[in-house]
């Protein structure tokens, strides 16, 4: 299927080159938009043939400089990919070489064979991808070339002869003049989530939270220089780089990139250059590599609507992080809420103090922390909690989701509530709710089993014992 693949590919783009680069060749219409393509082609060897009366190619050989590292390469490392080389009659500076290069081994051999081309630096064929109608014509000296695409690991090798291209793929003549250009692109997503494996674009959490992210990098065949780059937002605490975690297909392969993960600051990096070289041949189209790690939403993040947003984006081919426009964020948001002490008529109070809890009765205490003036925030790790103070006072650091306040203390003159206040925080209002909690004039009855109902009974007890006393002393009088 991947041999099938290459070779479709490749006819399409041998096509564009044999009508755009070819001596006299009409013009070529490219159907079909890809951004940031770029094509580079390289000389390799030269091209004696013989054609019949029909101008049909009939035989090919190809030619080496005898002095040219070429030459040297294919004698030794290179011989695999060649089956003879035979100095020219008459011409002994230079030989003829019978090349043992079919569709199984011509990538192998494109890669191999470009650092032994001498000063061959290739010929650009820069961004004519990038308008769908683009028409241009060029010429193109005989000969054996290698192409390489910018966003691909897969290379072409084709031989010009005159106005015709043929490939060792294929071994036909290419004579369309009108390609559809079907090189894809990587894609990338971000996700996260207070779940191990998130799948939402957006998270709401506390302060002190671990939220997960998960990038997906849907990759295509010949996946070239991928490197992710991700920026965490200042409101969070970056992990360790061993907490950074990345799979191919579903397989783990942090170990094998583990060199090529880094953190500095708020920036993780995940190179899989190497790695996509080295298994270029196993990626496919849609096939998935995922990285996961977790991060600590800290005391210093954004409040409210305004989130945190973490941004990732992927490098590739020879498109860079600067100018990629693969890129993808994830926001991450906590919010606040007031809380006002009024009387009944809705006038402020001081001197209320309250504890928040996660339900109306029972439940666990929400800790805070003071931060300033009427000013609190949720608790991070063994930070000791304190009361609320109120009046009028803020809490930061919370997740969407309703909460309960309960006075411990009420101001001087009021009875304390018995029954928890509820307030639902949600950054999607994009405004601070205020929970409003008036308190009655009045004293609260002293609880059974309190001190004050001790002195109840205790006067009472007194009180009775001395009417006895007096009963017993008016009638002990009259008998006397």
């Amino acid at each position: 299927m991947k041999t099938t693949k290459r070779i479709l590919a490749c006819l399409m783009i041998l096509a564009m080159l044999a009508a755009m680069l070819c001596v006299g060749a009409s013009a070529i219409t490219i159907s079909g938009k890809t951004e940031d393509a770029e094509y580079t082609y390289y000389k390799v060897f030269g091209v004696e043939s013989d054609t019949d009366s029909a101008d049909t190619v009939k035989a090919i050989r190809y030619t080496v400089d005898n002095s040219s590292g070429l030459h040297t390469w294919l004698k030794g490392d290179g011989a695999a990919y060649v089956t003879d080389i035979t100095v020219k009659p008459g011409a002994p500076t230079i030989s003829y070489v019978e090349l043992n290069i079919t569709g199984s081994n011509v990538a192998t051999f494109a890669d191999a064979v470009i650092p032994y081309l001498g000063a061959a630096t290739g010929t650009a064929i820069a961004d004519v991808f990038n308008d769908p109608n683009y028409e241009a014509t060029a010429p193109l000296g005989n000969g054996y070339y290698v192409m390489k695409s910018s966003v691909s690991e897969i290379p072409f090798a084709f031989t010009v002869v005159g106005d015709k291209i043929l490939t060792e793929i294929a071994a036909t003549n290419v004579t369309s003049t009108t390609i559809t250009e079907k090189m894809g692109l990587p894609n990338i997503e971000k996700f996260v989530g207070t779940a191990v494996d998130p799948s939402s674009d957006t998270a709401t959490a506390n302060f002190g939270d671990t939220v997960y992210f998960k990038i997906v990098i849907a990759a295509e065949e010949g996946a070239h220089n991928y490197k992710v780059v991700d920026t965490l937002s200042g409101g969070f605490t970056a992990p360790n780089a061993s907490a950074v975690k990345v799979s191919f297909k579903g397989s783990d392969i942090t170990s094998a990139v583990a060199g090529k993960i880094t953190i500095s600051g708020q920036v993780i990096t995940v190179d899989l250059t190497e790695y996509c070289a080295d298994n270029s041949g196993a990626i496919n189209a849609s096939d998935q590599f995922v990285i996961t790690y977790p991060a600590v939403l800290n005391a210093t993040a954004n409040v409210g609507d305004t989130g945190n947003t973490n941004s990732a984006k992927l490098a590739y081919g020879s498109v860079s992080i600067e100018n990629t426009e693969k890129k993808d964020s994830a926001t991450v948001y906590t919010d606040q809420f007031k809380v006002q002490k009024t009387d009944n008529a809705s006038n402020p109070l001081e001197g209320a103090k309250f504890k928040l809890y996660d339900a109306l009765t029972g439940g666990n205490e929400i800790k805070v922390v003071k931060v300033g003036t009427g000013e609190y925030r949720k608790a991070i790790g063994a930070e000791e909690g304190v009361e609320i103070e109120a009046g009028l006072s803020t809490i930061k650091g919370l997740a969407n989701g309703t909460y309960y306040l309960e006075e411990t203390v009420a101001p001087v003159g009021y009875k304390k509530l018995d029954v928890r206040t509820a307030v639902t925080v949600d950054y999607n209002d994009g405004s601070v709710v205020t929970a409003i909690v008036p308190n009655t004039p009045g004293s609260i009855l002293p609880e059974t089993g309190g001190i004050g109902t001790t002195v109840f009974y205790a006067v009472g007890g007194l009180l009775v014992l001395g009417a006895v006393v007096v009963l017993l002393m008016k009638k002990r009088s009259v008998t006397e």
